[in-house]
């Protein structure tokens, strides 16, 4: 989870329930209108968003992490090997983000493999090559 929405999680009468061991009900979500105002004003303005499945939008900090980094690494294939010092460094930025989706799901290397793909439908090409 990105550092603002870490920020705006906030215990409040949300859609996610869970019980604690003392039986007591502790309801957790986002401030969804907080997070509205904060990270996708500019573009959500006036328009009510339904294709997150389609096409998550990306937040407002994201773009400048993202731009951040651009503009400050030099990146390149991480799969050239012989790419020097960018090829190591994206190599190492692809493994970080590898690592942060099995603490996610709460999960190790040991367990699980994470593969990256191009989009939905090269993920279910790779999965289906595998049931046929």
């Amino acid at each position: 989870m990105n550092e603002i929405a870490e920020q705006t999680a906030v215990k409040t009468s949300a859609t996610e329930e869970e019980e604690e061991d003392d039986g007591q009900e502790v309801k957790i979500g986002y401030d969804v209108q907080a997070l509205r105002a904060t990270e996708f004003k500019a573009r959500l303005e006036s328009t009510t968003y339904l294709d997150w499945a389609g096409s998550g939008l990306y937040t407002d900090s994201m773009i400048q992490e993202n731009c951040r980094l651009l503009q400050s690494t030099l990146l390149s294939n991480p799969h050239s090997g012989a790419g020097g010092p960018a090829s190591t460094t994206t190599s190492r930025l692809v493994s970080e983000a590898r690592d942060q989706v099995l603490r996610w799901f709460n999960t190790t290397r040991d367990q699980y493999s994470v593969i990256f793909t191009s989009g939905t439908t090269a993920a279910f090409k790779m999965v289906l090559s595998r049931v046929y």
